[in-house]
C-alpha cells in the first residue's frame, strides 16, 4: 500500500474505534476461557466524486458470519 493511502487510511481506522466507543457500541474485554470470539476484518472503501477524484476515505469493523456459531 502506498504511504500516502495508508497514512489516511489509518486515520479512518481511528475515527471508526473513536466513533465506536463513543456510542458505545462495544468494548475491549478479554474472553473467558473456552468461549467462541467472532473473528472480524477491516474494510477499507475509497469514495470518489463525479471525476474520479478521490473524495475521502472510509474504514469499517465487520465481524465474519460464517465464523459464528448457532445456539
Amino acid at each position: 500500500m502506498r504511504s500516502g493511502l495508508k497514512d489516511k487510511r489509518n486515520i479512518e481506522i481511528a475515527d471508526e474505534l473513536k466513533a465506536l466507543n463513543e456510542n458505545g457500541v462495544g468494548a475491549v474485554e478479554v474472553p473467558p476461557i473456552g468461549s467462541h470470539v467472532l473473528h472480524t476484518k477491516r474494510v477499507f472503501k475509497t469514495k470518489t466524486d463525479a471525476d474520479g477524484a478521490v473524495e475521502r476515505f472510509k474504514a469499517r469493523l465487520v465481524a465474519f458470519k460464517n465464523k459464528s456459531v448457532r445456539h
